[in-house]
């Protein structure tokens, strides 16, 4: 019984010490949007409900955020609301969105699957949202 107990302490202390960067699976994000990540970024946030999305939120440096924007050819927000309802699973902390300083690239789906990339410019934060296709039942 004491085994137990002690197995499952030294189980949840490694649960809850797992970061960020432990949940973020950039080689998946980079497979299905075709974007790679710079190399060196600070993963602040990162959701995945296993059901039908996954959503990251990288700190780049200024440099990198600059090279981003421009190999990747993101564009102005176009509406005042956009919401990634991915944040909803996420520390209240980031879950208020969308300053003047927004850009963004997305590509959608007629199956309503697809990604959409946020970057702030203000602080260099790139929200990072992956819809995962409808399974067929």
């Amino acid at each position: 019984m004491k085994i137990s107990f002690l197995f499952l302490i030294v189980f949840l202390l490694s649960a809850c010490l797992n970061g960020a960067d432990d949940l973020f699976d950039k080689d998946y994000y980079e497979k299905t949007t075709k974007i790679n990540f710079p190399d060196n970024y600070t993963t602040l946030a990162t959701v995945d409900n296993g059901e039908f999305l996954t959503l990251t939120i990288l700190k780049l440096s200024k440099s990198d955020c600059i090279s981003f924007i421009n190999n990747y050819n993101f564009s102005p927000v176009r509406t005042h609301k956009l919401e990634l309802i991915g944040l909803n699973w996420l520390d209240k902390k980031y879950q208020n969105l969308l300053g003047k300083n927004m850009l963004v690239k997305e590509k959608w789906f007629d199956n309503g699957t697809g990604w959409i990339y946020l970057m702030d410019t203000s602080n260099f934060k790139l929200y990072c949202q992956i819809n995962y296709p409808d399974k067929e039942e």
